[in-house]
């Protein structure tokens, strides 16, 4: 890594740090792992699913009609608790808050996706317990995360709260930093979800189509 990256890394790394403590404050994600192909590699969401290197931007955003989809999820912390960036005015509208969750069920292993805040999950999915440390990484209950290839589609899901380095059955897992970028110009979205899909059940291994 160049000396200017590296500035630069570390100062983002403190202001991100600094705002998602005082919370709502939003940030993207970017994955640390070097000598892998997850290396700056950025974290988007589709389909219900947290993912790295995501193909396929889904996502419903407010720009211009000239402008791209952004090609990165937004998130913010607030209270120990992980939501995408929907909207400017933080809106508690309970139809288009989507909030982050971990799937700790015996089937789930540490799944990360997301859902509304309508939707009822089960008592195995936690919610709490994201923090970004001093560095600026995101980090579940002092954990890092772990991202696992979806065969043939350069794509990496997530998992979080699981010491395994296979979950789920995964081959080629890998712990990585959920390094914390400040959004100064955020973008809301209202990021895509499977129909009628709430994680009641096993999620198969490949991910979203």
């Amino acid at each position: 890594m160049k000396l200017s990256a590296a500035i630069a890394i570390g100062g983002s790394a403190l202001a991100a740090s600094q705002a998602a403590q005082a919370g709502r404050e939003p940030f993207g994600i970017m994955a640390l792992r070097p000598d892998s192909s997850l290396q700056f590699a950025k974290v988007g969401a589709s389909q219900g699913y947290i993912l790295i290197n995501l193909r396929d931007d889904d996502a419903v955003c407010e720009i211009k009609p000239w402008d791209k989809v952004p090609s990165q999820a937004t998130f913010y912390i607030n209270d120990g608790v992980l939501y995408l960036y929907t909207n400017k005015e933080y809106s508690t509208d309970k139809t288009k808050v989507q909030r982050l969750f971990v799937d700790l069920s015996d089937a789930g292993q540490g799944r990360l996706g997301y859902h509304r805040l309508a939707d009822i999950i089960p008592d195995y999915c936690e919610v709490n317990g994201w923090k970004v440390d001093k560095t600026g990484n995101l980090s579940f209950n002092g954990n890092e995360l772990i991202a696992c290839p979806v065969p043939n589609k350069g794509s990496w899901t997530i998992w979080a709260g699981n010491a395994t380095a296979t979950p789920g059955g995964n081959k080629g897992c890998l712990g990585f930093s959920a390094r914390t970028i400040p959004s100064n110009k955020p973008v809301p979205c209202e990021y895509s979800l499977f129909p009628d899909r709430i994680p009641s059940h096993p999620w198969g291994r490949d991910g979203p189509s």
